[in-house]
């Protein structure tokens, strides 16, 4: 029997997790949504960048400044970024993922915000994953 998704890509899903946390708190009025949002048009610029297509993305200055700290933690795990500086002091082997991975992890986000914000409001997910993180 195979893991599943999550434990799998638990290490991949807590960097991502930790970016939109460390933004979360130094920005506590951001919304669920502000993330899902930022998320989206990561997808969309992944899935764009993938086929060779530029893709201009507009957002908010809010939204923008969370899609450039997911996105930093997305291009260093694949492998074309520099380390971030929560992780440049860790003396590890990073197995770098692929776009194709990297999509899953960001689509797996989004059907966890669509859950927690269901369960518990507009920063359902934020306050959910804020407790897991440091």
């Amino acid at each position: 029997m195979s893991d599943s998704f999550e434990d799998q890509y638990l290490d991949v899903l807590q960097n991502l997790e930790a970016a939109i946390a460390a933004f979360y708190n130094d920005h506590a009025d951001i919304s669920d949504s502000t993330v899902d949002r930022a998320l989206e048009a990561l997808i969309r610029f992944y899935k764009a960048d993938g086929s060779g297509k530029t893709l201009v993305i507009r957002l908010s200055d809010s939204d923008q400044e969370l899609y450039q700290a997911i996105k930093d933690t997305v291009e260093w795990r694949l492998g074309r970024g520099q380390p971030l500086p929560t992780t440049a002091a860790l003396d590890f082997h990073l197995e770098l993922k692929t776009v194709d991975e990297m999509l899953a992890c960001l689509k797996r986000l989004r059907k966890s915000i669509s859950f927690w914000t269901k369960q518990d409001g507009r920063q359902g997910y934020l306050n959910f994953t804020r407790q897991f993180l440091p």
